[in-house]
């Protein structure tokens, strides 16, 4: 589950629930359900929506939405974009062998929108749009590629931030497998890798101290607890978490700091 914002307006609430998106206009005190609504089809959804729900709101117009959307077993999965406040939406689809598992706008125009998307050997892939998300186009200049040929849990996660606007950020964890974290300063047109170890290996555990730290994974739990997050208002402060309590970075994700770390107040950054 997923729940956003208006920047623009924060009367408008949008979150994207078990059984579809739903909305608020009186800044989340009361919701109603879209048309985005797969409460008819309970209880045979399969499992196949429940962990796959994301939504992103305009920074512009709380109107206009972008949604994932996949619901019964065989059905495609669907970036769904409404530009009337949900009341009726358009589709952009990624076939049936796939589920994605991130959605955004660029934090300020919204004619860029990302998109992370699994394909059915759990492999990430990273999509743009230049339209609003009305169409995409996979970008793999520099992006993380790894080959999750065990078909290892993985989950991945997109951050951006109005700080620095083109600035894209991603962070992908498998399972007894590493962790990667890539940075695009294009608007997710090149990308490149932060962190950790050797640039030419697309993730790896960690191999100094101030690598970011695995953790000992409950692989299923992935799917709905790993996050990455950035601040508003300065783009070197990073959080990024899998199971366990969140690691912050104040570097742009070069280096890792957790609860327990000796943090060096006197250069500025915030005692953990």
């Amino acid at each position: 589950m997923k729940i956003v914002v208006s920047k623009a307006d924060p009367n408008y609430v949008y979150a994207a629930t078990n059984g579809g998106v739903i909305k608020s206009t009186d800044g989340g005190t009361t919701f109603s359900m879209t048309s985005l609504d797969y409460t008819p089809s309970f209880p045979n959804l399969s499992g196949l929506f429940k962990e796959y729900t994301f939504v992103d709101i305009s920074p512009n117009d709380p109107k206009v939405i972008i949604a994932s959307n996949r619901g019964p077993s065989g059905s495609a999965c669907k970036l769904s974009r409404s530009s009337d406040g949900g009341m009726s939406w358009s589709d952009y689809s990624f076939g049936n062998n796939a589920f994605l598992i991130d959605v955004l706008f660029h934090p300020v125009n919204p004619s860029i929108v990302y998109t992370l998307v699994e394909d059915g050997n759990r492999n990430t892939n990273f999509y743009r749009s230049v339209d609003g998300g009305a169409s995409f186009t996979k970008i793999t200049n520099g992006f993380c590629n790894f080959v999750n040929t065990n078909k290892k849990e993985a989950k991945a996660r997109l951050a951006v931030t109005p700080a620095q606007p083109d600035l894209v950020l991603f962070y992908l964890n498998v399972a007894d497998e590493g962790t990667g974290f890539y940075s695009s300063s294009d608007a997710g047109v090149s990308w490149k890798k932060i962190c950790c170890g050797n640039a030419a290996d697309f993730i790896n555990n960690a191999n100094t101290e101030r690598d970011y730290i695995g953790e000992a994974h409950v692989p299923s739990q992935m799917r709905w607890s790993t996050t990455l997050a950035v601040s508003n208002t300065n783009s070197n402060i990073v959080l990024a978490g899998t199971n366990r309590p969140p690691k912050y970075s104040f570097d742009q994700m070069k280096t890792w700091w957790w609860s327990g770390s000796k943090v060096n107040v006197s250069d500025g950054n915030p005692r953990i």
